[in-house]
């Protein structure tokens, strides 16, 4: 009976049960708390104390008797305000840090989107904008370097004393915080254009990305892999068939069009598919000729232009050579220090509580 029993429990699987359904009742659902409170992701949780997070912040938001904090998961929270004004309050001054590094923050939704609490918004500088290119065009060709134009600040009709354009992006948390980028100038030569982050504490030495730090950079890993996964080819398993994963392009190259959308992208690679290679580079033309148009189109209507230059500003953080040789258990004794560029006064009459109380 014994035997039968244990052979009974060993063919069970988990995925043989109907998903469990809860009743259609209030007692179940959390709604009327939800419309006034935060989702938020650490995005380096081995450097993010998820329990110390949920005591400090609220202190750092003044609002400690106002609100309280969830912990969903790992990287997951949530926090469950009293007053609309307070969550304003600190959805106006994101985006916020702990421990020096950044998180993400969103009102809490009952259908968010693909990139939930993928992305952030943030105020960057940008530096060396040769003159014969000052316009709001190409600030935004800039600012599309680094993510999704929000808006700029700039106003053509006054005198501009500081030597950067501030520009208000959507970031891609997954993607690298470059720090310049190669532009090319009149009569064959390049300048650099430089890009700095305000409020955005520490980075990746290696990959610039707002999740690691060098010393767990997986690019750096022995046996570690750079290439993108949606590039993948057939994978084979030991003793087992051919398993296809789905693909973008090529194997090998390249996401063709990753300024589309996931379905635009899509019709897209169905369009230039054609059997005649002149043809199909003639499609491809088209469609990047197309996306440049749309883009040219769109960015003076699409994006706003404030005239308030310091809107939003907060302090662009720096640190020395010696925070690669540390790991994340020493870093939150080693505060940074605002970057500041020769003739460039303090901002701290600008800036925000997000970066005054943002290192633990």
């Amino acid at each position: 009976m014994a035997d039968l029993l244990h052979k009974a429990i060993q063919a069970m699987s988990l995925e043989e049960e109907e998903p469990l359904t809860l009743p259609d009742s209030p007692r179940f659902r959390v709604v009327d708390e939800n419309q006034i409170s935060l989702l938020g992701r650490l995005l380096n949780p081995d450097c993010q104390s998820m329990s110390r997070m949920i005591e400090y912040m609220p202190t750092t938001w003044r609002v400690y008797d106002r609100v309280r904090g969830i912990a969903l998961s790992r990287d997951r929270f949530q926090f469950v305000f009293q007053r609309e004004e307070d969550l304003q309050t600190v959805l106006n001054d994101r985006p916020w840090s702990y421990n020096h590094w950044a998180m993400a923050l969103e009102r809490w939704t009952s259908n968010p989107p693909q990139d939930f609490l993928q992305s952030i918004d943030v105020w960057i500088r940008i530096r060396n904008i040769p003159a014969i290119f000052f316009t709001a065009e190409t600030m935004f060709k800039l600012a599309s370097e680094v993510g999704v134009v929000e808006e700029i600040s700039y106003d053509p009709k006054v005198s501009h004393t500081k030597d950067y354009i501030r520009a208000l992006v959507h970031f891609n948390t997954n993607k690298p915080a470059k720090a310049f980028r190669k532009l090319k100038v009149p009569k064959g030569g390049t300048v650099a254009i430089e890009f700095e982050y305000e409020k955005i504490h520490k980075r990746c030495f290696h990959c610039l990305r707002l999740t690691h730090e060098k010393v767990r950079c997986p690019l750096l890993r022995k046996g570690g892999s750079s290439g993108n996964k949606a590039s993948v080819g057939p994978r084979v398993q030991s003793g087992g068939p051919v398993i296809t994963e789905p693909l973008d392009g090529p194997p090998g190259f390249p996401v063709l069009f990753p300024e589309l959308s996931r379905e635009d992208r899509k019709m897209a690679m169905l369009y230039i598919s054609h059997a005649d290679e002149t043809e199909r580079r003639a499609r491809i033309e088209r469609v990047k000729q197309g996306t440049e148009d749309n883009k040219v189109a769109s960015s003076v209507h699409l994006t706003r232009i404030t005239k308030e230059l310091d809107k939003g500003k907060g302090h662009v953080f720096s640190y020395t050579e010696l925070l690669e040789s540390q790991h994340c258990g020493a870093t939150h004794q080693i505060t940074a220090a605002p970057a500041q560029h020769p003739g460039e006064k303090s901002d701290d009459d600008t800036e925000s509580s997000g970066s005054k109380f943002s290192a633990c």
